[in-house]
């Protein structure tokens, strides 16, 4: 027996440490609810829950972010739905002003109220807005300016021969950046006093520009190609159109039948500015527009992030919905002809509408079905998150119990250790 050492008690104590070290860290567990609190806990476990957490995240705010871009569409398609009023009282307007019982007089307040209706529809697609994004008024790659105030590429730009300089377009805004978008699109001149179409310029994605015409019927016309692959400005643009227009001499008939020299390839028909292309009428004798309209490409598009990855977008475009781009800003109903013409015009107008509250119906709907995928995802993940990092508390109450008996077992082993030493004193009497 030796009393140096108390091999029993420093045994005792040291599983008591073991004991009351494991019941710390089995009650943070069981506060906490995780049974990964440190990296210590389960290291390869941790990094695997962090991950998931990241994917979690990052899914539940792509999920958010694609209840945003509904709110956006359903504010797009309200609006357009009153588009759709607005044109189909005008459409209302037309009709009745088509009926030859209306005098002039009458046309005229039909007519009153269709300019108001044609401005709201203007002011509508201006003014329509979502987090300060416009929705209908997209910045235009191409402005015509002149005769025609606030024109844009999309829209109908009249050429008055008579003041001899007619129209430019500034091509300023094309850069390297957004130059493709121009592929696809195409725009045209027109006379509309005294002869036909002068010539339609398409722009491809191709390195070269070609030109080439188009026989056939009363009206000839000309088809010009720019191939704008190689161009990152719209000082090129120009320039190839100028080049292509100046070696063109178009033979228009007139409506009398005879030979009208239009000479679009003339300098003084068709100039640079800058990055400006400027038409001009060869004799001031006759008036034109420039017209533009492609409905089914995008003026804009918004990119919507719906993954907790990279790349993982969904578009939205965009589009320009104008009283030009519908092809009726210029309606007039104050005689039979032109409220024939109207009906026309508003039955396209109309259906283009349609189109687009159909393009945002699809979209939300697609939307939908995006949330709900996301949903499920963060859904799942999060259970396999939970299995890895979650405290089971019916499992981990057990272990807290048995450790609270094993402390208490440990502290009364000690105190008997302790004592067994108190014998060898009975010796020393």
């Amino acid at each position: 027996m030796v009393i140096a050492h108390n091999i029993l008690a420093m045994n005792a104590q040291r599983c008591f440490n073991i004991n009351n070290t494991d019941k710390k860290k089995s009650t943070e567990k069981l506060s906490s609810g995780y049974k990964i609190n440190r990296a210590a806990d389960d290291a390869a476990g941790l990094a695997i829950s962090e991950k998931m957490r990241r994917q979690i995240k990052g899914l539940t705010q792509a999920s958010a972010n694609a209840q945003d871009g509904i709110s956006l569409v359903q504010v797009a398609d309200g609006a357009l739905g009153e588009m759709h009023e607005i044109l189909q009282r005008m459409n209302v307007l037309s009709v009745q002003s088509a009926n030859d019982t209306n005098a002039r007089e009458d046309r005229e307040y039909l007519q009153q109220e269709t300019d108001q209706l044609i401005s709201e529809i203007g002011r509508i697609s201006n003014d329509t807005t979502f987090n300060e994004i416009p929705l209908f008024k997209a910045p235009a790659l191409i402005g015509i300016s002149g005769d025609y105030t606030n024109a844009a590429f999309d829209e109908t730009a009249y050429i008055n021969g008579r003041n001899r300089v007619s129209k430019s377009m500034d091509f300023s805004n094309i850069n390297a950046n957004n130059i493709q978008q121009l592929v696809g699109k195409s725009f045209g001149v027109t006379c509309s006093l005294g002869c036909g179409q002068l010539f339609t310029f398409k722009f491809t994605d191709e390195a070269t520009s070609s030109a080439r015409l188009l026989s056939g019927g009363s009206k000839p016309d000309t088809e010009v190609s720019i191939g704008i692959r190689n161009m990152t400005s719209g000082q090129e643009v120009v320039n190839a159109i100028y080049n292509q227009a100046r070696t063109i001499d178009v033979q228009l008939l007139s409506q009398n039948g005879t030979a009208d020299d239009i000479n679009i390839g003339h300098d003084n028909s068709v100039a640079v500015d800058g990055a400006k292309l400027i038409f001009y009428s060869v004799d001031g004798g006759h008036s034109g527009r420039i017209r533009a309209a492609d409905f089914e490409s995008p003026d804009r598009v918004l990119q919507l992030q719906v993954g907790a990855e990279e790349g993982q977008l969904l578009n939205v475009n965009l589009y320009s919905v104008t009283p030009g781009k519908l092809g009726i800003s210029d309606i007039d109903i104050t005689t039979q002809n032109g409220a024939g013409k109207a009906i026309t015009s508003l039955k396209g107008a109309i259906n283009q509408v349609s189109k687009y509250r159909a393009y945002y119906g699809a979209q939300q709907n697609r939307l939908e079905h995006t949330i709900k995928n996301l949903d499920n995802v963060v859904e799942n993940t999060t259970a396999a998150e939970s299995a890895i990092r979650d405290t089971d508390m019916a499992k981990e109450m057990v272990r807290f119990s048995n450790l609270s008996i094993l402390e208490q077992a440990g502290t009364s082993m000690m105190a008997q250790a302790n004592q067994s030493k108190q014998s060898v004193l009975s010796l020393l009497q």
